[in-house]
């Protein structure tokens, strides 16, 4: 951790040897936001007991260094096609909801992109 630009700061080789190693920088609020997520996520109503959400953020044109500085969650929905799959169920999330907060994040920082997703 470097306490003097107040970000996290992780290598990413992702274990693999021959991968090119990446430099990442989080912002402090990042992992504050999945903890509640995952800890508010619904578990009833239809809704899954899985928390997802997008990562935002900008990386240098090598891809070498990655700065994620926003986050956030995508409402996951239980499809049950019968009685049976209940054991085994389906996943939805609203593409149209993740279009609407990408726009929105954009209006306020237009640099940002979505640079991968969290998911527990």
């Amino acid at each position: 951790m470097n306490t003097t630009t107040d970000k996290i700061e992780a290598n990413l080789n992702l274990g693999m040897s021959t991968a090119k190693q990446q430099h990442c920088l989080i912002q402090p609020h990042i992992l504050p936001n999945l903890l509640d997520h995952s800890q508010k996520k619904n578990l009833g109503d239809g809704y899954a007991d899985i928390a997802m959400g997008a990562l935002l953020g900008t990386s240098d044109p090598q891809g070498k260094i990655i700065e994620i500085s926003n986050s956030f969650a995508i409402s996951l929905k239980v499809q049950l096609v019968s009685e049976e799959s209940s054991k085994d169920p389906s996943y939805i999330f609203d593409t149209d909801y993740l279009k609407k907060m990408l726009k929105f994040h954009r209006q306020v920082n237009e640099m940002e992109n979505i640079l991968g997703v969290y998911i527990s």
